[in-house]
């Protein structure tokens, strides 16, 4: 006589039950969420970071506190925004002032230009010059 007993359960069935019972021993093991999350916003605070903001792929690039970086971040995008503002607000201005800053000084501006294409023509990759006649087809 085989005295062997076989119940067959759902999965569907147990696995909420037993995923009920895991996060609730994670929750007893985390015990005081206010004090985790807040040595989690400390360590955040403190995580160094690279010039940018990020993780560096070498520990000596990060050099720089995260919430100092966003920091900076913040209030140089809030700078960048005002000024534009700024800009739009006062274009015509802008636009005469420089007009008159370049007719005192034409020569500052074909330096200028000069000095552009000069340093375009020391650079390989960027410049192409093709002095080939054109084909017709």
């Amino acid at each position: 006589m085989n005295d062997n007993v076989e119940i067959k359960v759902s999965e569907q069935l147990i696995m909420p039950v037993i995923q009920a019972r895991i996060n609730a021993a994670i929750v007893d093991a985390i015990g005081d969420k206010e004090a985790l999350i807040a040595k989690m916003v400390e360590l955040a605070m403190q995580q160094k970071v690279d010039y940018e903001g990020n993780k560096g792929k070498y520990s000596s690039d990060n050099k720089y506190d995260m919430v100092e970086m966003l920091t900076k971040k913040a209030i140089r995008d809030a700078v960048q925004e005002a000024l534009v503002e700024w800009v739009a607000q006062n274009k015509q201005i802008v636009k005469d002032q420089l007009i008159k800053q370049l007719n005192k000084k034409p020569s500052m501006l074909v330096k200028a230009v000069f000095q552009g294409m000069v340093k375009s023509f020391s650079d390989t990759y960027r410049l192409t010059v093709d002095v080939s006649p054109k084909e017709e087809y």
